[in-house]
């Protein structure tokens, strides 16, 4: 959705709490929630209001919504169905491919900034039979827009084998001027058949709170880093050697872990 489409939609929203009104627009932080409607928008400035529409909200699919230029954190959202899974030559397990993408994301954020520090690290899973689908963020550190977050996504997809590259595997939703990311704890809403399924939770860490998952959280301190890495044409960013860059066995240990927690098996 674009920014002008939000302007569109951000009207008549109920104000149940102080901190919503109809038009939501003046809020610094959006939440959209889709079980209701795609007009649907709540609104709140601090860390209370948010969790106020959580508790009121419970089991909607409830969505952080992003846009402007402000700082952010880099997120990489990771969808494969399992019949595309089967396809892929040669074959993969689902813990092999949770290890190459957390590795992928671990070396990015290392390459842009080489201070950040790797328990950051965040991963909440919807994954299902069905379908593989991660999202990877972090809370050591903060880009400096929209534009910024979508090359880093692409410096992580370079790093992937080819199979795992696609556009409908690694979906940059960064690459727009606004996009949406569901909040933990919420399920996916399916419009046809108007079920709730795959609630979205915490794999790492399992004792953070919602605002170690959003990409934009309130009182988010973190560095806002400008690596020139960030700055390169997509062109140049395939000229870029990622052979040199070290994952520390700190790292590696982290990332099994991590593995191990999910509880991805092949």
């Amino acid at each position: 959705m674009t920014q002008s489409e939000l302007l569109e939609f951000l009207s008549d929203a109920p104000a149940p709490y102080e901190f919503k009104s109809a038009g939501v627009g003046e809020y610094h932080y959006k939440i959209w929630d889709n079980s209701v409607g795609l007009r649907h928008f709540l609104g709140a400035d601090h860390e209370d209001g948010i969790e106020a529409i959580l508790l009121e909200r419970e089991g909607h699919s409830l969505h952080e919504f992003i846009s402007g230029d402000e700082p952010l954190r880099p997120i990489v959202d990771f969808d494969l169905p399992q019949e595309v899974l089967d396809t892929i030559e040669p074959k993969l397990t689902r813990k092999e491919i949770g290890d190459l993408l957390y590795h992928a994301f671990i070396k990015t954020c290392h390459e842009v900034f080489p201070e950040w520090n790797h328990k950051t690290l965040t991963i909440a899973s919807s994954s299902d039979a069905k379908k593989m689908s991660l999202h990877i963020s972090i809370t050591g550190m903060r880009l400096p827009n929209i534009a910024r977050v979508a090359i880093f996504t692409e410096l992580v997809r370079k790093k992937l084998p080819v199979a795992l590259q696609a556009n409908s595997i690694i979906d940059n939703i960064a690459n727009k001027s606004s996009f949406s990311l569901r909040m933990p704890g919420s399920p996916k809403y399916n419009e046809k058949t108007g079920e709730h399924v795959r609630v979205k939770k915490a794999i790492h860490p399992k004792d953070g709170s919602v605002f170690d998952f959003m990409i934009r959280p309130p009182n988010d301190e973190s560095e806002v880093v400008k690596s020139s890495l960030l700055d390169i044409p997509e062109p140049k960013v395939q000229r870029f050697d990622d052979t040199n860059s070290e994952t520390t066995e700190a790292e590696f240990e982290l990332v099994e872990g991590l593995l191990q927690e999910a509880n991805i098996e092949g």
